[in-house]
């Protein structure tokens, strides 16, 4: 079984690749593949992103006190 850390950017890259290969590979604009990857990146990544700035607060506030 597969921890999420395990999977890591390593997994998410493979995804990547795929469909950027896919996306070139139905002669699209090579732009609009770029573009639709970014948001699928940055919809992934926002989550996590943020998730990790409020652990930072709560932490942060917990060692403050």
């Amino acid at each position: 079984m597969k921890f999420l850390g395990d999977v890591g950017i390593g997994e998410v890259g493979k995804v990547m690749d795929k469909i950027s290969n896919y996306i070139c590979n139905k002669d699209m604009n090579m732009s609009i593949g770029f573009i639709i990857i970014g948001i699928i990146g940055i919809v992934l990544a926002l989550p996590l992103y943020l998730g990790k700035i409020k652990l930072n607060r709560l932490y942060g506030y917990h060692t403050s006190r």
